[in-house]
């Protein structure tokens, strides 16, 4: 049921991709699937993406979702809401609730944690960049402003809303003018880091 759900969602964002020419641009109005990391650690996806599909309508895929969550919530209570899911002129819009980042993971089989940026500087992390100026290296003297700030490490492709701004980022990603979103590019090969504060 899982991997029918996985396919399904797939092909949905190759189409999405497809219809928008995958062109990069985080603009506020873009309709797209998005991840929405909130302060307490929970997140909450939303899935708009193409839904053309004579075989399969809106009401077998909100069946095969709720067995899904269903079946998840059974190892972990209450950890995954499915939230809403209609499809309009073409166009799915679901939306789904996680409890943490690792329920949001073991349910998408993705790569989705955060820690402390500050501890984790210990690692290499001098391949992030400044989002101010995408060239600025991550440097000793950043590496002593990360108090309080946190570092994200994701392999997900989807447009992640941020509980704070985006100080530094991977190369092979970007980040919306405001900073409060962040994006891989469409060819990244790769992991994202993120540290936002």
């Amino acid at each position: 049921m899982k991997k029918r759900l996985s396919l399904i969602l797939i092909l949905c964002s190759i189409a999405v991709c497809v219809i928008t020419g995958c062109s990069g641009s985080l603009a506020a109005d873009d309709p797209d699937t998005t991840l929405t990391i909130k302060k307490d650690g929970s997140a909450v996806s939303v899935i708009k993406e193409s839904f053309d599909m004579p075989d399969y309508d809106i009401n077998e895929l909100k069946s095969d979702i709720e067995a899904a969550v269903s079946d998840y919530n059974k190892k972990e209570a209450d950890a995954v809401k499915l939230l809403k899911a209609e499809a309009e002129s073409g166009v799915t819009d679901v939306e789904l609730s996680f409890l943490s980042l690792k329920d949001y993971e073991d349910f998408n089989g993705e790569i989705l944690r955060t820690e402390d940026a500050e501890l984790a500087a210990a690692s290499d992390l001098s391949d992030l960049v400044s989002t101010d100026d995408m060239e600025t290296k991550l440097d000793t003297a950043g590496i002593d402003r990360l108090s309080g700030a946190v570092l994200l490490t994701t392999d997900v492709k989807d447009r992640i809303y941020l509980p704070g701004k985006a100080l530094y980022i991977s190369k092979n990603a970007y980040a919306s003018e405001d900073k409060r979103s962040v994006r891989l590019n469409e060819d990244a090969d790769g992991l994202l880091y993120v540290i936002y504060k």
